[in-house]
């Protein structure tokens, strides 16, 4: 287009009579920006699980996706009447629209898709009485993509990982129907105030002619390895949830640090096996309106995370030993995969927390540990991520 602009401002008849009949140009082409396709509808990564929030109905036949599609769709807008979007944005139909007239298999399109919608659950009594606490978990990838005819796949172009969480607790159990609105707010909330396409604007430039390639600066978590042997008995049946944690808010929190192109782990999305020669990966999207599959090639930088000890003991207790305080730390440890243990660029945060702890003539109340630890590791994985990326710590 800026070749044929040039042509056309060169004096000749023919050639000016010619760029007349381009006219009018679209608002797109005008703007110099590629045209992305949006059906509001948001999918998973890989298949929905018992623990999954995402598909719970809320309000009858309707879930929370539906509510986070329609959130979706005003910050779209609004980025787009500030003048804030890389693209122009295409909309076909609603988030209450028929399935069947929801259709993206043409040129570009956005393909946001859920890595974590789940949530930790514990319970801990005293005097008698129960407390109930959920620790609810949002991670949402909004993905720009290219459909492939022949391969019947979509190529990510780029995409801006989110992460966020909140923790629910009170004197009865919470339904599934309760964190699932719970999960809901949160994740519109975080669209609301964190979308944001411009903290790496070569990513979504000429979205048209580009795809993402290993030779751009991409970077990706590989694994979230867990050598402490305490941690896995702590988490005993948790630990792939923690990973998953991990990997998703490490990721979130490096791409606002460093503006680079971050993909998605393995951890959050079950890959399947590609031709190793391409050296592409890919994974399932799932939602009502059926599965896609979406490829990328591998990521140039790869971090591999480590959930490397928790540690808990008792720092003071009163005389009636009735109350005492109990000192919980944590580490964690991330270094590129491609440097040995020890290597240049390995980095290990730790944080200490402290509980209080009641004990009465048959009531104890002791902090569920798994509880305590998924809030350190929330934190731990947010700081890595910015300590990874160069930046210092603001003092809390």
């Amino acid at each position: 287009m800026k070749l044929w602009k040039k042509i056309c401002k060169i004096g000749v008849p023919a050639l000016l009579s010619g760029c007349l009949l381009l006219l009018p140009l679209s608002a797109a082409e005008a703007a110099g920006k590629a045209l992305v396709n949006w059906s509001p509808n948001i999918f998973l990564a890989g298949e929905a699980t018992a623990d999954s929030l995402l598909r719970v109905k809320i309000d009858g036949q309707k879930d929370v996706s539906q509510e986070i599609a329609r959130t979706l769709t005003e910050r779209l807008q609004s980025l787009g009447r500030q003048g804030k979007l890389p693209f122009q944005l295409n909309q076909t139909g609603t988030s209450d629209a028929d399935v069947q007239a929801i259709s993206d298999e043409e040129g570009l399109s956005l393909q946001p898709f859920v890595a974590l919608d789940t949530s930790f659950d514990s319970k801990l009594t005293v005097n008698g009485q129960t407390v109930y606490r959920s620790i609810i978990l949002s991670s949402l990838d909004v993905a720009v993509a290219s459909w492939d005819s022949s391969t019947q796949e979509y190529r990510m172009l780029g995409m801006v990982p989110l992460s966020t969480y909140t923790v629910l607790e009170r004197s009865q159990p919470y339904t599934a129907q309760e964190k699932a609105k719970a999960y809901g707010i949160i994740t519109e909330k975080m669209i609301q105030e964190s979308l944001d396409f411009s903290q790496n604007k070569k990513m979504f430039e000429d979205l048209d002619m580009r795809s993402i390639n290993t030779q751009e600066d991409t970077w990706q978590v590989a694994d979230v390895a867990m050598s402490s042997k305490k941690a896995q008995e702590v988490f005993d049946g948790q630990q792939n949830k923690l990973r998953r944690l991990v990997a998703s808010f490490f990721a979130s929190s490096y791409q606002q640090a460093t503006g680079k192109t971050v993909l998605p782990s393995t951890l959050e999305t079950g890959y399947y096996g590609k031709d190793v020669k391409a050296n592409f990966s890919a994974f399932t999207l799932s939602s009502p309106l059926g599965s896609r599959t979406m490829t990328f090639p591998k990521a140039k930088h790869q971090v591999t995370l480590d959930v490397v000890g928790v540690n808990s003991a008792v720092m003071d207790e009163d005389k009636s030993d009735v109350l005492r305080h109990v000192g919980y730390r944590a580490w964690l440890r991330g270094r590129l995969t491609t440097d040995p243990q020890g290597g240049s660029s390995e980095k290990t945060l730790d944080v200490t927390t402290y509980e209080k702890e009641y004990k009465t003539d048959n009531v104890e109340l002791a902090r569920n540990p798994v509880d305590t630890y998924t809030t350190m590791y929330l934190n731990l994985s947010q700081d890595l991520g910015q300590v990874m990326a160069g930046k210092k710590l603001k003092k809390k």
